[in-house]
């Protein structure tokens, strides 16, 4: 008898063992599961001052205080300078389609704030701490897709509304198919042959809320849509966070700054004490804005296409 129970004694010890074993493996795994999605977390959400603008982005342009707008920056870059159309192209990524900008400072100007111009200065930009792939309207026409900023103190509800106008001249519209090409500037449809598309364009209402960046932002036209035109497919593209101010894309890996700010929108343009500004580097010449760019930049002038278009007519209702 008493072998068996030694026998038994024996079973049952090593069984229990082995649960033992298998709950202390399955406890490592959880806790390197944890520890990773901390870390990622954690580097996605730097906390930094909202100072990190003027410090930035100083060495790229000047910084002036407008009587409506707070603390503005204007960038020094050509007289032809566009946001969202110059020295860029979209990417689809897993925030959305995705401004990539081939500027140095690309990383804050076009994922927050907002932007705006004035025949005396230019464009200049407002700073704001939440991010977007970009801040933009996007509207989709028969054949063409377009886009254009949205400016200062404009939410994104407001922004694809009826009651929001945005100048002609501010839009940038492109082939359907062309869409997406990195050398994008130079399909965009001429201005003058807006008047055949602007009235018949509808706004793209891809909303999408962000709980890692806190932000509600358009994520542009549909992928599927933008493949079946190109007949081509995307590449899938992620976004990796940076811990320095940078954008940069390496195959399928958009390193990206977008931290979050201490100051919110309240505290921001006002409260701040304003930085040390050097005198102007511009001059206004027969109300055209010219601003020396750096050396290193190659002026790049959106080559319009001669596109045919027929301008349709609304039909009357009867």
């Amino acid at each position: 008898m008493l072998p068996v129970f030694l026998k038994l004694k024996s079973y049952f010890l090593n069984f229990t063992n082995i649960r033992f074993v298998f709950k202390l493996l399955l406890l490592i795994t959880f806790l390197q599961l944890y520890s990773c999605s901390s870390t990622q977390h954690a580097t996605a959400q730097v906390k930094v001052s909202f100072d990190v603008f003027y410090n930035e982005l100083s060495p790229y342009g000047r910084w002036a205080t407008h009587p409506q707008q707070g603390r503005v920056w204007y960038p020094s870059v050509h007289a032809d300078f566009s946001p969202y159309g110059t020295n860029g192209y979209w990417a689809f990524t897993d925030a959305g389609w995705t401004w990539i900008s081939d500027f140095q400072w690309g990383w804050a100007p076009f994922h927050y704030g907002r932007w705006f111009f004035e025949t005396s200065s230019g464009w200049g930009w407002v700073p704001d701490v939440n991010w977007s792939p970009g801040w933009v309207v996007w509207k989709r026409a028969e054949g063409f897709y377009g886009w254009a900023p949205i400016g200062p103190g404009i939410g994104i509800d407001f922004a694809y509304s009826s009651g929001y106008a945005i100048p002609n001249d501010h839009w940038h519209f492109i082939r359907d198919h062309d869409f997406g090409r990195r050398d994008m500037h130079n399909f965009y449809v001429n201005p003058s042959d807006f008047k055949g598309i602007i009235p018949f364009s509808s706004p793209i209402n891809n909303f999408h809320r962000d709980g890692l960046v806190h932000s509600k932002y358009n994520k542009g036209p549909i992928r599927e849509e933008v493949e079946r035109m190109a007949g081509r497919p995307l590449g899938d593209i992620y976004i990796q966070e940076s811990l320095k101010p940078t954008q940069q894309l390496d195959k399928n890996r958009l390193e990206l700054y977008r931290p979050t700010f201490q100051r919110r929108i309240h505290e921001k343009n006002k409260a701040l004490k304003p930085p040390v500004i050097l005198p102007p580097r511009y001059k206004p010449q027969r109300d055209k804005l010219i601003v020396p760019a750096p050396k290193n930049l190659q002026k790049q002038n959106p080559q319009y296409r001669a596109i045919p278009i027929t301008p349709k007519t609304k039909k009357e209702k009867h």
